[in-house]
């Protein structure tokens, strides 16, 4: 638990980051239904490149695989966090993101259990 499992690349021109990445680092980056899949064999950590189409700026973010995520979303915020994401269901368990004290943004996923 705590280890880095996943991270994402917002950005504004999705395809362009596809081709910068895969020209410097040589990775085979997939389209998926609405992101680009990078491969953990590729990046040696899954990963994926989503379109960015707000105001604040674009980011890249680590996502840390925790035990119990509104646990850790409330130590963050009794640490200084501030929670960008709430507690978000997806098809592997749950997700949440929040920007550290020096506002750095980290993801939380909390994979559901094997039945």
């Amino acid at each position: 638990m705590n280890t880095i499992t996943h991270f994402e690349i917002a950005a504004r021109d999705p395809q362009k980051a596809k081709a910068f990445y895969e020209h410097v680092f040589g990775w085979r980056i997939s389209e998926g239904e609405r992101l680009l899949e990078i491969s953990d064999q590729d990046a040696g950590v899954s990963g994926h490149i989503l379109p960015w189409n707000y105001e604040e700026p674009p980011y890249v973010a680590v996502y840390l695989k925790v035990a119990d995520l509104q646990a850790t979303l409330d130590k963050a915020t009794e640490e200084g966090a501030r929670v960008i994401v709430p507690p978000t269901p997806i098809p592997t368990g749950i997700f949440g993101l929040f920007l550290d004290p020096e506002g750095h943004p980290v993801g939380l996923i909390q994979y559901q259990e094997a039945d």
